[in-house]
């Protein structure tokens, strides 16, 4: 494991690769209503967080 100040490009790519199946795991399923809800033009979806 690297320190906090050395950047690992395996360690990058284990998070990364767990990033895709943790987002279906916690958006799968919600209604739209909680993932395209638009409190103001200052606030991001979840949606357009997820696209980003």
């Amino acid at each position: 494991m690297a320190n906090l100040t050395e950047f690992s490009l395996s360690e990058a790519i284990a998070v990364l690769a767990r990033t895709p199946p943790t987002l279906n795991a916690l958006l799968l399923g919600l209604p739209n209503t909680w993932l395209r809800s638009n409190e103001s033009m200052a606030v991001w979806k979840s949606f357009d967080c997820v696209i980003y």
